[in-house]
């Protein structure tokens, strides 16, 4: 049976520390279940690593880390929210005004409703000849009337 020892050295920095969790970050892949390196090592690696690292690593780096930590972060930003209500409240307000007509616009996507277009009025409604009898009876508009007769829908008075 072997004993484990009471100092461990960093491979990097080569001090001496002793070896506990307090000064080797733990690690599955080493045997005494210890990394190699020491922490204050181990960090400035990191540091370095994250300095040089390009846009797409860093995304990808961050995404990880959220994906890891999902339900701790969301635990976090409702307890966020339980203690400052007020402040919740008012980064909601700013974040609506400020996106306005993407929340509008998804909103009417999920009900299903159309716009209607700010531009469109109903005074052309005047029929184009005698034969124009779907546009004499319809209160639509112009644009209306033209995505009509361009998708060929049948006219229900024609029977």
């Amino acid at each position: 049976m072997t004993q484990t020892p009471i100092t461990k050295s960093c491979t990097k920095c080569g001090a001496e520390y002793p070896a506990t969790l307090e000064y080797f970050p733990p690690s599955n892949k080493n045997t005494n279940g210890m990394h190699p390196w020491c922490r204050v090592c181990l960090r400035a690696a990191n540091k370095e690593s994250q300095k040089n690292a390009d846009a797409k690593t860093k995304r990808k780096m961050y995404r990880e880390g959220r994906r890891e930590h999902r339900e701790l972060i969301l635990e976090q930003q409702k307890q966020k929210r339980r203690d400052n209500p007020e402040a919740a409240r008012k980064r909601y307000r700013e974040y609506y005004q400020k996106n306005r007509g993407c929340l509008v616009e998804r909103a009417r996507e999920r009900r299903g409703s159309k716009k209607i277009d700010d531009d469109d009025s109903y005074s052309d409604l005047t029929p184009v000849d005698k034969y124009d009898t779907f546009r004499a009876w319809a209160v639509i508009t112009s644009s209306e009337y033209s995505a009509v007769m361009h998708h060929n829908i049948p006219n229900e008075m024609e029977d």
